[in-house]
């Protein structure tokens, strides 16, 4: 079986052929096992769009919609209480996000709209300018913005910083540009409401072309999917745990002003270990790639992948301390999970891949 790796960004393709072993050759793609085997896929890509990228997609609305309320009633009265209520709903909306982010498929990818909606890193600089010198503050000056001062990791850092709630909430009650703080605030809550709806909506007009879209290639949207969860994975990998060990700085890691980069990556793993059993409904068995590896004969990568997983959410629910503290004093734990972590990557881009017969898109971050 053969599989094909494509450069994104550099023009290159290059054709890998693979000789895999003969229990994945065996299997005849003719006649009813052909058509069991699209059965199957088929199944997949309609559960995983109709049961899980849907049904995340309505759950960021109601979050951020309740986030807005919040908002709204911290920039009517800004107390301590009404700050924490606010910082605990951000952190609801941000689990929830950090689950639908796999799922940058299809139009919605082409959309860009997940830039809009959480970029990192933040600008903190260019929100400051913003807040200090813009006459009218409001939701039409965030749409008009860049990508880095808007969204959840905006909202985090103007919830977060400082860390001492006293300090935090003086920015939004005392000190200069206090108003245009305030209304900054008011304004990214509405403009995330406002891109979670047409999110949602985006996907609800493309989620049948998205399932039927089952030709083989790169545009597949099995495929789609497989590319997906590798590519988070190495964004993991690299982005959020391998550049901050190597950095051993607090400030390389996500969300590191709610120190809540640990949290992420458990939010990522969760998603993506639903992506691949296709267990979205409780109590329900759904088709998943699981199904498809033993649909091929390779029950055997599929406990090895289970078998990983399993490992990386022990590593994940042995964490003692947040990220951000670990990366400093005892960063032993991260650099585990990193590991695993990259096992489990393996499993899924060469094991995988090689056995459903994957187009994999490679961007710039892996290191070729």
């Amino acid at each position: 079986m053969n599989y094909i790796i494509i450069k994104k960004g550099l023009g290159v393709v290059c054709m890998v052929t693979l000789l895999v072993v003969a229990i994945a050759c065996s299997h005849d793609n003719s006649g009813d096992n052909s058509q069991s085997l699209q059965s199957v896929k088929s199944g997949q890509v309609k559960n995983t769009a109709s049961n899980e990228v849907r049904r995340l997609s309505e759950v960021f609305v109601l979050e951020t919609k309740e986030l807005e309320s919040l908002a709204n009633e911290f920039t009517t009265s800004a107390t301590l209480d009404n700050l924490k209520a606010l910082k605990e709903q951000w952190l609801k909306t941000l689990k929830v996000w950090k689950q639908l982010e796999l799922y940058n498929v299809g139009a919605i990818e082409d959309s860009f709209i997940h830039f809009e909606i959480n970029r990192w890193p933040t600008n903190p600089s260019l929100i400051e300018e913003k807040i200090a010198e813009e006459n009218v503050i409001n939701e039409s000056l965030i749409a008009s913005s860049g990508s880095s001062s808007k969204g959840i990791s905006a909202m985090e850092y103007l919830l977060f910083y400082p860390s001492d709630e006293t300090a935090l909430l003086s920015k939004y009650t005392v000190e200069t540009n206090h108003t245009g703080r305030t209304l900054y605030l008011k304004a990214l809550a509405e403009n995330l409401v406002l891109k979670a709806e047409k999110l949602a909506s985006d996907w609800k007009q493309n989620e049948e072309v998205f399932i039927a879209n089952l030709s083989g290639g790169l545009d597949d949207s099995q495929n789609q999917l497989a590319n997906a969860m590798i590519g988070l994975l190495e964004e993991m990998i690299i982005k959020k745990i391998g550049n901050p060990l190597g950095d051993a700085k607090v400030e390389s890691l996500e969300a590191h002003y709610s120190h809540n980069s640990a949290v992420i990556v458990q939010e990522h793993l969760i998603v993506l270990e639903r992506c691949y059993l296709g267990d979205f409904v409780e109590g329900q068995k759904g088709l998943g790639f699981e199904d498809f590896l033993i649909e091929i004969q390779r029950s055997d990568i599929d406990s090895a992948i289970k078998n990983q997983f399993a490992v990386c959410k022990q590593k994940m629910q042995g964490m003692t301390q947040p990220f951000e503290v670990q990366i400093e004093g005892n960063p032993l734990q991260m650099a585990e999970l990193k590991d695993e972590l990259t096992k489990l990557h393996t499993l899924l881009k060469t094991d995988m891949a090689s056995a459903i017969g994957i187009v994999l898109t490679i961007g710039d971050s892996d290191g070729d």
